[in-house]
């Protein structure tokens, strides 16, 4: 396996700028951040707070579900997205991707939000390396509309 180094800064700067973009365009007061986690496999890379947490029991809810997103993901190597296997009875959800760059996964907005601020750095990272034609199809896996009018790419 080929694995490229990845320049931290570039790649954080990328999910700043698109975690407040989406908060933006969605205008929901209420989610103001939350945890970005970047893994190769099932190896964590690392994980970085973006934005901001109304407090502590927030980013510790917002820290196990970021994890557990990208954990199941890597564990089922077929799939493209979390959504994929979302239960939310489970405490399950939506909001990570798989790329040729590895897996990105954001928890502390709504499902659709986490997907696509991870979508909108896929596509515009040179470590993710996720061709739009690819994006719009994840998208498509979760019924995700914003991505699509976010990142002005037809959907459809």
């Amino acid at each position: 396996m080929d694995i490229k180094p990845v320049p931290a800064g570039d790649l954080l700067k990328l999910v700043d700028e698109s975690v407040r973009e989406v908060i933006r365009v969605v205008a929901d007061a209420k989610r103001t951040g939350g945890f970005f986690c970047y893994a190769l496999g099932q190896s964590l890379i690392g994980m970085w707070r973006i934005g901001q947490i109304a407090d502590e029991a927030a980013a510790q809810k917002c820290i196990r579900n970021v994890l557990e997103k990208a954990s199941r993901l890597a564990h089922r190597p077929d799939d493209v997205s979390s959504w994929q296997t979302r239960k939310p009875q489970e405490h399950q959800y939506g909001g990570a991707i798989r790329t040729t760059g590895g897996i990105l996964s954001f928890s502390g907005l709504t499902e659709e939000m986490d997907e696509t601020a991870m979508l909108l750095v896929a596509i515009a990272s040179h470590t993710c390396q996720l061709p739009p034609v690819t994006a719009l199809r994840i998208a498509g896996v979760s019924g995700n509309r914003l991505f699509p009018s976010l990142a002005k790419l037809p959907s459809n």
